[in-house]
């Protein structure tokens, strides 16, 4: 690809990985893309967009204790991403609420100017509580 390559390209046809690869790192370096199609977010259940969230938070966990507060900001970002889709569904209705109040968590996290395992701990644990297939998993994910 030249450099004489526009900034906006508009595509009406699958671009190839390589020259997609070009233009993300020409035009957005180190920064990572989070695309989530929102026809596809809705055809999971419920139990399953929990399962993904707590995916995201998972390798929040990881990040934790490496020091890279930029990485554990972009995770963050990811699941509150996640959880916006998900009560932006008129499907969900009936968890708005509690989805909502578990966001503010996440927010609290995000925000904030330190790592809070404990915090990051119970908010995860507080996630998996929401559904039961998602509560299964407590003892893998958390001991």
């Amino acid at each position: 690809m030249s450099d004489d390559t526009p900034d906006i390209v508009i595509l009406d046809r699958r671009i190839d990985p390589g020259v997609l690869r070009r233009l993300v790192e020409r035009h957005f370096e180190d920064m990572v893309k989070f695309v989530v199609d929102v026809e596809r977010w809705s055809r999971f259940s419920l139990d399953q967009q929990v399962l993904r969230i707590a995916n995201e938070m998972h390798r929040a966990t990881a990040l934790q204790g490496a020091g890279d507060r930029a990485s554990l900001e972009r995770a963050y970002e990811r699941v509150l991403r996640l959880v916006d889709l998900t009560v932006a569904l008129p499907s969900r209705l009936a968890m708005r609420r509690e989805l909502l109040r578990w966001r503010d968590l996440i927010a609290a996290l995000f925000i904030g100017s330190d790592a809070a395992p404990a915090n990051h701990r119970d908010a995860f644990r507080a996630l998996l509580l929401l559904r039961p297939a998602a509560a299964k998993q407590i003892p893998l994910l958390l001991g």
